[in-house]
């Protein structure tokens, strides 16, 4: 089940960035994803009530920048990350969103 992001989940979301990424998004970055952008996109994906995967982006005009997206390793292959993606694509599309670009980082 998709639900908007908010606090009470920061910390499987750490949890899950510190297991998928080599170079994971510090707990800073992440409330500052929570408080500080307006145009932000954050959506969880719950399974037995525990985030399993989530999504983070920002709408910038009539583009969408797809900053992390992560699916907890236990769950990889059951398609949610393609769940949040469509997700985030329907909702874009009724807002006259017209771009999606994937960031990412570089060593």
């Amino acid at each position: 089940m998709i639900h908007p992001e908010n606090e009470i989940h920061l910390e499987e979301i750490l949890d899950i960035e510190k297991m998928v990424f080599t170079q994971p998004w510090s707990r800073k970055q992440f409330k500052s994803e929570l408080t500080l952008i307006t145009n932000a996109e954050n959506w969880v994906f719950l399974g037995n009530q525990q985030v399993v995967g989530y999504i983070f982006g920002w709408k910038v005009m009539d583009e969408f920048h797809l900053n992390n997206i992560a699916i907890h390793t236990d769950f990889q292959r059951k398609h949610i990350g393609r769940s949040l993606i469509e997700h985030i694509c329907i909702r874009l599309q009724s807002q006259g969103v017209q771009r999606v670009f994937l960031e990412v980082s570089w060593k």
